[in-house]
């Protein structure tokens, strides 16, 4: 069933998800975290405290560009003390010192590798990426499959097509080497529908609400979520 939170615009239907998985510990291998609970209480925007959230997940944000899968994938990963790997940052640290990268996925391959050793250490990761492909994706459940973490996909979109270009044509480049699309390749990328359970978020609005509605969408056993109007 689809879950979708934020506008009252339509959006795609979406397969449900399988329970969340706990995590095995490994004492050799996570040192520290070997000694930590498997889930824990999150506060949520207002303060106050939402229920039980799997210490070890992996959390993958997807959408296109100007979206803001940033704004929202970072503050959730502040709300869930989780290591926050963002692809444009490491694509530009990459182009920066080597070349322009186009349709190169570098990004996601190093991102991969950072994320297992997190994974593995027991600390929950939240992956920022425009994962616009089924092979981009398929990177992602291999890996939560080999850490034997559970993994959630939320997609970002903005209903808004006016303000969706405002945040594109307004972006700049936030570090050496990143490139900001034109608001015409943006249009263009070509998009492959998730198939993965998921959750939509709408980022029209309030910013927080919808940081809210991802925490308390981790926190269901299933995907047949509970959302916002």
């Amino acid at each position: 069933m689809a879950h979708s939170v934020g506008s009252s615009a339509p959006t795609a239907t979406i397969p449900t998800a399988a329970p969340p998985l706990r995590v095995p510990v490994d004492h050799r291998r996570t040192g520290r975290a070997a000694g930590r609970a498997q889930s824990l209480p999150v506060r949520s925007q207002n303060g106050s405290m939402v229920p039980t959230v799997p210490l070890c997940q992996l959390v993958v944000f997807c959408g296109l560009p100007g979206v803001g899968k940033t704004a929202l994938s970072r503050r959730v990963a502040d709300a869930l003390d989780a290591t926050f790997l963002r692809i444009d940052t490491i694509e530009a640290a990459v182009a920066s010192t080597l070349a322009v990268l186009i349709d190169n996925p570098v990004g996601y391959a190093v991102a991969s590798r950072v994320a297992a050793d997190q994974l593995h250490a027991g600390r929950p990761v939240i992956a920022d990426a425009v994962n616009s492909v089924v092979a981009a994706r398929q990177g992602w459940v291999s890996l939560a499959r080999d850490c034997a973490v559970p993994l959630r996909f939320v997609q970002v979109v903005c209903s808004d097509e006016t303000e969706h270009r405002r945040r594109v044509e307004t972006r700049t480049g936030e570090m050496p080497g990143h490139q900001v699309p034109p608001w015409q390749r943006v249009q263009d990328r070509p998009w492959e529908p998730l198939t993965e359970p998921h959750l939509i978020i709408d980022n029209v609005g309030d910013l927080s609400a919808h940081v809210s509605a991802v925490l308390d969408w981790l926190t269901q056993p299933t995907a047949e979520r509970r959302g916002s109007p």
